[in-house]
């Protein structure tokens, strides 16, 4: 025992001797940040980051004007684009057929909700229906409902009035009724439309058609519900339907943990008609729920912000092919701002800005395959940064993560992911954490820069992880932790991993050789 402990005493004086020689080699901490540029010192250069995104965070919550600044100009501003490889070139959005609908003006009745309300049902439960039936006044179940061509807030608002005469207030309509359109309509609203959905009257608007939003004002009206005080109003593209959104400000919409009703959702149904592609462009949405796409392949996101949400601010479950590109996310947040889940494989989620929030900021989980995260700047999650759980061949590519209050960059329990040319630093847990991993999973790091994280690199049951090219000068004095803390002086000779090495949670680091993987060649590999 005495002659043990002996070793691990000399072995810890021979590591603690070789980080010092290192630190010594790297000059490291040579210029403070307060001293140095930029680009001559990786701390100055995190520490820029920092100085500059936490005056972006309160520039937006001082100025909300902020929000509509381009991603690319908010990018350029904050000097990103020469310190990260470059992002995942643009990828073709997919193509679908958009059918076309009959421009008459729709034939309007009175129906009962419940009938919309089993649509979405059959696909995803029941769960809080019960809590929009008793928002209803006096048990009312009545839906003012249109069929068979076009469909304006105008016609919405005279048609409402057979059941319950709308409210009208410095330019906003107040719906107090709700509002189903079936499947062969389109919805209409423009920049003059400013509606608000009344919470007490339990209103709300389900389409089973295409909905065109474009410049509008989308809110909630009055105080809580008393009968139902969880109930909010919601706005839903059930069915086959879709939703087209560019320039529209939306507030306060949704409740409740289920997808059908958690502000703006698309929830498709597979087995009817497809009525187009989901894009939401250019849209600003405060203190809603979620913006949820559920069952629809293909959906587009791209250069909306979202402040405050209450809940994961985009949700996308069995949602493959979806594209989330120059989105900004601020304000405080309970969960994440991107979440892709069972099934939504080959996302894009591309050159984003995520400031401050709980949870992980990007999950790709449960079968989410081959999504592309690339580009994006996740900073001061209460959370940690980009999680990859239960996926297959996902990519982390060109992304600043900094400032997590866990981890960097999670995996776990994937196999074949890569973490490529990522600059990752000031993290209060590990920059890169892979845990519950498979014994014959690999996980592929190459060209990343870690700094000033609690460790570089953490392992529990890692699989196998290949280094190449990692530069780890300013990351000193822990590199490594977790199983393969031992192996940390396989690199302190070689903090900018000029020979590819390969880490196992048992035995000795061994340099790299040919290695088989199962993903398909392409870019972000």
């Amino acid at each position: 025992m005495r002659q043990a402990v002996a070793d691990k005493r000399r072995f810890a004086a021979r590591l603690i001797g070789a980080l010092a020689g290192a630190l010594m080699a790297v000059g490291m901490p040579a210029v403070s940040a307060d001293e140095a540029a930029p680009g001559d010192n990786p701390r100055a250069q995190l520490f820029a980051f920092q100085q500059a995104l936490r005056g972006l965070s309160e520039e937006l919550e001082t100025r909300p004007q902020a929000r509509f600044t381009p991603i690319e100009t908010l990018r350029k501003r904050l000097g990103v684009e020469a310190a990260l490889p470059a992002a995942a070139q643009a990828i073709p959005p997919i193509a679908l057929h958009r059918p076309r609908t009959q421009e008459q003006t729709a034939q309007a009745r009175i129906v009962n909700f419940r009938l919309a309300l089993a649509v979405l049902s059959q696909t995803y439960g029941g769960k809080d229906n019960l809590d929009v039936l008793m928002a209803q006044p006096g048990g009312r179940t009545d839906a003012v409902s249109f069929r068979g061509g076009h469909v304006t807030l105008a016609d919405i608002l005279r048609e409402s009035a057979r059941i319950a005469p709308p409210g009208q207030g410095e330019g906003v309509a107040t719906l107090r009724v709700p509002v189903i359109l079936w499947d062969d309509t389109v919805l209409r609203l423009g920049p003059q439309d400013r509606l608000a959905l009344s919470r007490p009257d339990g209103a709300f608007l389900i389409s089973l058609g295409r909905v065109e939003i474009t410049g509008s004002v989308l809110s909630v009206g009055g105080d809580a519900n008393l009968a139902s005080p969880d109930f909010v109003p919601f706005i839903t593209v059930a069915g086959g339907g879709s939703l087209s959104m560019r320039g529209a400000l939306v507030n306060g919409l949704g409740f409740g943990k289920t997808a059908k009703f958690a502000g703006l959702s698309v929830a498709a149904n597979p087995l009817m008609r497809n009525t187009g592609q989901t894009r939401i462009e250019a849209s600003h949405f405060t203190d809603v729920n979620s913006v949820a796409v559920i069952g629809k392949a293909g959906a587009l996101v791209r250069g909306n912000s979202f402040a405050a949400m209450r809940d994961a601010a985009l949700w996308f479950e069995s949602a493959g092919y979806a594209r989330i590109e120059e989105n900004l996310f601020y304000g405080p947040a309970p969960t994440n701002a991107i979440r892709l889940l069972n099934g939504s494989r080959d996302a894009v989620v591309m050159n984003n800005i995520l400031l401050g929030g709980d949870r992980a900021g990007i999950l790709v989980d449960t079968r989410s395959d081959n999504a592309r995260v690339s580009g994006n700047i996740v900073w001061n999650r209460d959370g940690g940064g980009i999680k990859f759980s239960r996926v297959h061949c996902s990519v982390a590519r060109g992304n600043l993560v900094i400032d997590s209050r866990q981890k960097g960059i999670e995996i776990r329990r994937s196999r074949d992911s890569f973490v490529l040319g990522n600059l990752i630093g000031g993290n209060r847990n590990s920059g890169v954490w892979i845990s519950r991993q498979d014994r014959t999973a690999q996980t592929f790091l190459r060209g990343n820069t870690l700094l000033a994280n609690k460790a570089g690199l953490t392992m529990t049951s890692g699989g196998a992880v290949h280094l190449d090219g990692n530069d780890f000068r300013a990351q000193l004095p822990q590199v490594l932790s977790g199983d393969v803390a031992l192996h940390s002086r396989a690199l302190i000779g070689d903090l900018t991993g000029a020979a590819a090495l390969v880490l196992k949670g048992s035995g000795s680091a061994a340099p790299e050789a040919d290695v088989v993987h199962g993903c398909t060649m392409g870019e972000g590999f």
